[in-house]
């Protein structure tokens, strides 16, 4: 189980970062998860954090902590947010029958075109009390290149491998986690061709042991032949017709496909699908930065499902807790909605999901005549809407505007996302955004719009990011495309776009914090270490410390802080942020530049490790009873406001005593243990930053954002640029 901001911090395992299990008492005075201290004392004999010489046979049973521990668990399970997905108070069965809470259609000139009209029709079902079991077919790409490192250019995560095969592994134990008795689960795994590994197996207990051992012993070899995949997901998918599963088709691929049908995968799905009953969706999820972005929508959108783009490690659990709570809160993923008049005749795929409402915004010449039927095809289900009419009080205006430009930025992104004029694209948002900006009663899911659209924080204003130069080609089409089909199916698909987090309702939130703290709970799968900055050994091997997962949510990045004080060669001490060019430390080093670089994080909150009165991040190498470690290995980070992170180029040394503490600085030429690094560490680094404005003065202010380019074998930082 995961800390989360109330857990008291004495019940935390400073190595797993989770609330103990099994604690135990170790000579250093801490309390560790007895497996976790064992597999690191396995490696090195000495206490993570003292350093002091210890060994598994004197741990000692920390009986009394284990019992607040338990004492603590059970008071928590009074709430949902503690307790299995699978044992949540929602039965599993299949739905028969369903009654619908609202079913209507508002309509009102067309404020862009007055000779046309916007119709805005809803559609809400009563509140149900069960939900259908699941049947999900996992087809799972097990090609050579899914080996890949998924932590690649990622910060933070330098010293990490995880493939991006062990990722999709992990995910999968979390959807397992999460599915009932009464669920289904299906593997199909392909590369040169496709295996039906585990046949639909039910997930009670045995069935889950089961499919996580199948997923467990998946490996690597071949090609990618997505279409094998799907032809025989889809036969799956019919064996079970009429049983009363909720089913879905999972396609995980990290490619472009190289083994084709002469047709095309996606004429030969829209044949196959043709050619018989479709009771199921098709989703799609993508790794990485080399696959073919319109496939996988087209197969997203033939399968009536949703595209979740995962560019490396931070983003894989949000995308597959979201994806297994939004499952889990589909009423049924398979309903016609058709508006009919004179003029008009379209048929439009739409979900219905627990306890919210399913929207659509239809563009018309003229609304006379109006026939508006809804056809449930998971329950032979048909219905008409008698409430049709034009807007009649405030409440109708707040929705129809939230729904007037969702369906603008579903049209905006779809006009552009094959990126033919990015430059007009990014015209065409800052309109939007400015008609936006100039409403005066913009509803919250309207705000979060515009924080989406254009903002210069990191973690916002990703659609104007994407179409950007050089951002465009590397993930914008991919992450455009991804977004596009959530708005479409109105899902969240993950934590980050604030767009999308409206979406929803209580059971799809209920069931996602939980699914979040199974993804962070279920053993890490283990890294393969390299030398960080500066790592812990050149050969890779897998293990190493037990992996937080709840860093592949996330990410951080930086030195040591400006109010820092380092020691100087008069005995005195001083302000990081206070030096200046010739100033001599106590170890004789001489300042020759001081470079300050500004916190790209908007709250300028970042975590960092604090020791006496210094901050540094967290794999900043510092020395300790004469050892080099990072400081994450010393204590555990905690979140601190810093608006610059501060280094020194210094002459005659390669450290400075900054908080009472040795650390390194930049170009320090140091091989051992983890200060070895082929960039900042060696005069690399102080060859680009001799290029900057401010090098001769003896003062660095970097203000941009940098790219990193690593090394494609050891991922580790060669350049900065």
């Amino acid at each position: 189980m995961s800390k989360d901001n109330e857990t008291p911090q004495e019940f935390i395992c400073p190595i797993t970062l989770e609330i103990m299990k099994d604690p135990v008492l170790m000579p250093d005075g801490q309390s560790y998860e007895r497996s976790a201290i064992a597999e690191e004392l396995n490696r090195n004999s000495v206490s993570p954090i003292t350093k002091q010489p210890m060994s598994i046979d004197d741990a000692k049973d920390n009986v009394d902590l284990k019992q607040q521990i338990e004492k603590y668990l059970n008071k928590s399970d009074d709430s949902n947010d503690s307790q299995d997905p699978s044992k949540l108070d929602v039965e599993v069965s299949p739905i028969n029958n369903i009654s619908l809470a609202e079913f209507k259609a508002r309509y009102t000139e067309d404020p862009d075109n007055h000779r046309n009209y916007l119709l805005h029709v809803s559609v809400k079902p009563e509140a149900i009390e069960n939900r259908a079991p699941l049947h999900l077919i996992a087809m799972i790409d097990v090609s050579g290149s899914m080996d890949c490192n998924a932590c690649q250019n990622v910060a933070d995560f330098e010293n990490i491998i995880l493939t991006r095969l062990q990722l999709v592994q992990h995910s999968l134990k979390t959807i397992i986690a999460c599915l009932s008795d009464h669920d289904m689960i299906t593997l199909i795994s392909f590369s040169d061709d496709a295996a039906i590994v585990l046949p639909s197996t039910l997930t009670d207990a045995a069935g889950k042991v089961l499919a996580n051992q199948k997923v467990e012993e998946l490996v690597t070899c071949g090609c990618t032949n997505i279409w094998s995949a799907l032809d025989k997901g889809v036969d799956q998918a019919r064996e079970h017709i009429g049983e009363g599963f909720n089913t879905s088709l999972l396609l995980f691929t990290d490619g472009e496909p190289n083994r084709n049908p002469p047709m095309g995968i996606v004429p030969c799905l829209r044949e196959k699908l043709s050619g018989g009953v479709v009771n199921f969706t098709i989703n799609s999820f993508a790794f990485g930065y080399a696959i073919e972005s319109e496939l996988m929508e087209e197969i997203a959108e033939v399968g009536n499902g949703v595209f979740g783009y995962c560019p490396d490690c931070t983003m894989v659990g949000t995308i597959f807790i979201n994806f297994i709570a939004n499952m889990i809160a589909t009423v049924s993923p398979l309903s016609v909605l058709r508006v009919k008049n004179a003029v008009y005749d379209v048929k439009h795929k739409i979900y219905i999901y627990n306890g919210t409402t399913t929207n659509l915004m239809v563009p018309l010449k003229n609304v006379d005549d109006l026939n508006i039927t809804l056809d449930i095809l998971t329950t032979n289900q048909y219905f008409v809407c008698n409430d049709i009419g034009p807007i009649a009080n405030s409440n109708e205006h707040v929705l129809f505007k939230d729904q007037q430009y969702r369906s603008k930025l579903i049209q905006l992104i779809n006009t552009h996302k094959f990126g033919r004029n990015c430059e007009q694209a990014i015209n065409d948002i800052k309109q939007l955004f400015n008609e936006l900006e100039s409403l005066t009663d913009r509803s919250e899911f309207l705000e979060n719009i515009m924080t989406d659209l254009i903002n210069p924080s990191d973690s916002c204003g990703q659609i104007e990011k994407s179409f950007q130069k050089d951002y465009y080609s590397k993930w914008g089409k991919y992450y455009l495309r991804s977004l596009l089909r959530f708005h479409i199916v109105e899902q969240c698909g993950n934590f980050k776009d604030k767009s999308l987090q409206l979406y929803g309702g209580e059971l799809f939130h209920q069931t996602r914090k939980v699914a979040n703290k199974i993804f962070m709970a279920i053993p890490a799968p283990k890294p393969i270490e390299i030398p960080a900055y500066g790592g812990r050994g050149h050969s890779r091997q897998r293990g190493g410390m037990p992996i937080n997962m709840a860093r592949f949510n996330d990410r951080n990045a930086g030195c040591f802080n400006g109010d820092a004080l380092v020691s100087m060669k008069n005995g005195k001490e001083k302000k990081v942020d206070h030096l200046k060019k010739g100033d001599v430390l106590s170890n004789g080093g001489k300042v020759v530049c001081v470079v300050k670089t500004l916190n790209q994080n908007e709250s300028k909150i970042a975590k960092a490790v604090k020791i006496g009165n210094a901050l540094f991040t967290p794999y900043h190498p510092i020395k300790v009873d004469g050892n080099w470690i990072f400081p994450i290995d010393y204590a555990k980070p905690e979140l601190y406001a810093v608006d610059f992170w501060y280094n020194l180029i210094l002459e005659g040394a390669g450290s400075a005593t900054i908080g009472g503490i040795e650390a390194v600085t930049l170009g320090h030429e140091k091989k051992d243990g983890v200060c070895n690094h082929p960039y900042f560490g060696t005069n690399q680094v102080l060859k680009a930053l001799m290029k900057y404005d401010g090098y001769n003065k003896g003062e660095i202010e970097i203000n941009n954002k940098l790219t990193a380019k690593r090394d494609p074998d050891t991922n580790l930082i060669i350049e900065y640029y």
